[in-house]
Formats: structure tokens, sequence, C-alpha cells
């Protein structure tokens, strides 16, 4: 009697960080790359934030190497972002508030979230993602997170 052989099924999976995460990302990636490690073998590439963008380029093929080299030139989409004293303390009270349970952490980032929803313009924001991605096209095994601010 034959056994179907199994197919391998490779998941690359990225998670946030912001600027710094994308940039430790790409450059973690890249390096690998240059070491033999084929990331185009991935049949799923899942991204949360950061990785949402980095996963992206990998997942539509873009050249690794590239993207890292383009992390050193200035981007004049970018925007610099700084909270200030009042966000960051109720950071510090969500945390506080939350405790040891990530949903009322969650929850509580969330409505800090909703009551300043647009500290950068969304037309700004949308320039700045838009200067992100190295394509428009989705491809079919990328799969990105996201978060219903809403919920809890």
């Amino acid at each position: 009697m034959s056994h179907p052989t199994p197919s391998l099924s490779r998941a690359l999976v990225l998670g946030g960080g912001g600027v710094t995460g994308i940039a430790w990302e790409v450059g973690v990636l890249a390096g690998l790359s240059s070491q033999g490690i084929d990331w185009s073998k991935a049949t799923s590439v899942i991204g949360t934030s950061a990785g949402s963008f980095v996963g992206t380029a990998v997942a539509g093929g873009y050249d690794l190497e590239r993207l890292f080299a383009s992390q050193l030139e200035p981007d004049e989409n970018e925007v610099g972002g700084k909270a200030s004293e009042t966000t960051m303390s109720a950071w510090w009270a969500a945390l506080s508030e939350g405790g040891d349970d990530p949903r009322k952490v969650g929850a509580a980032m969330g409505r800090i979230s909703k009551a300043d929803p647009e500290p950068v313009p969304s037309a700004i924001r949308r320039q700045v993602v838009a200067s992100r991605l190295v394509t428009t096209d989705w491809p079919a095994h990328l799969k990105v997170t996201a978060i219903d601010a809403d919920t809890e």
C-alpha cells in the first residue's frame, strides 16, 4: 500500500516594530539570503504591521539586497514620530491597568488610539505607507493581520 508523500509547507512570519522593525527584518532576511536561504520557497508569508511591508516584498519576489540598500538612503516621505508626555503616561496607565491580561492591555491601548486617532493626517499617512510598498500587487500567499480597536 503506498502512502502519498506529504507536501512541505513553509511559513515566514514577520512581526511589527515600526520603521525599526522593517529595517531589522530586511537586514536579517537579506543577510540570510546572502547565505543561501531562498525565501521564495515559503508557501505562506504572514506579517503584522512592519512585517506586512516586509512580507509584501518577500511574497512579491522583490530583491532583498535592493530593499536593504534603499533603507540606507534618506526618505523624504517618512514622518518622525514623537509621543507627548500625556500619551506616554496613558501608555503606562494602560499597561498598569491591564496587568498580565493582554486583552485588557490591548483594549486600553485601543481606547488611547481612538482618543487621538490622527496624530498624523490621513493623507500624509497614506503617502508614507505608499512610499514603503515595493508593489501594489497582492501575492496570493501573503497574509497580514489587523486589529479592530473597537473589540476587547
